[in-house]
């Protein structure tokens, strides 16, 4: 009986590891993909603009660094007004930030069409305020398949070590170990809540 309780006791152990182990590696690949960077093409249309900024600063408050900021920008009154490029009425720029970051910007016509000096904040996006953007990562990895393997792989090992398997106990009649395992409900819902927290 206490060889059965102890080759148990390893088959948890090692089901622990290998759910742990993905936790981790889900929480490292998150981390990777905080560092890597995302760039976002910003285009603006004007029929009466001639010369356009955008003034723009970072949701979390932070002003941005010097290497962050698009060519022909600058800093002022708490934000970077970078000059978009015009292409007939359409102006346009790139700007690269980092996976999570969020910015909030407007767009600011400087001259119209006539060559006419103008200061015309252009306030965009639902709340009529700012234009707001998030810098997403957005490649086919995904962190949450480690969330999904932390909970599928312990659960497969063991089907199919339980399947078809007999076990002999001294002085009782043969008996199969069910497939069903009542011990692992915690892991299961671990595995759940993270796969939710996630989502």
């Amino acid at each position: 009986m206490s060889f059965y309780y102890l080759n148990c006791m390893k088959q948890i152990f090692l089901y622990i590891i290998i759910f742990l182990t993905f936790i981790a590696t889900y929480f490292i690949s998150n981390w990777v993909i905080s560092k890597q960077f995302v760039t976002k093409e910003i285009t603006y249309s004007s029929g009466t603009a001639y010369e356009v900024y955008m003034a723009w600063g970072r949701l979390d408050g932070n002003i941005p660094f010097n290497d962050q900021w698009p060519p022909n920008s600058y800093f002022k009154d708490g934000l970077v007004f970078t000059k978009m490029t015009a292409v007939k009425d359409t102006f346009f720029t790139s700007i690269m930030f980092p996976s999570g970051t969020e910015i909030y910007y407007w767009m600011v016509q400087r001259k119209d069409k006539d060559g006419n000096e103008t200061d015309i904040w252009d306030t965009g996006g639902a709340s009529k305020e700012f234009y707001r953007l998030a810098f997403t990562y957005e490649g086919i990895f995904n962190p949450g398949y480690f969330i999904f393997l932390a909970g599928f792989i312990p659960l497969l090992l063991l089907y199919s070590r339980s399947k078809n398997r007999t076990v002999h106990l001294p002085g009782t009649p043969k008996f199969r170990i069910k497939e069903y395992i009542p011990q692992f409900d915690s892991i299961r819902a671990i595995a759940v809540i993270l796969v939710i927290l996630h989502h």
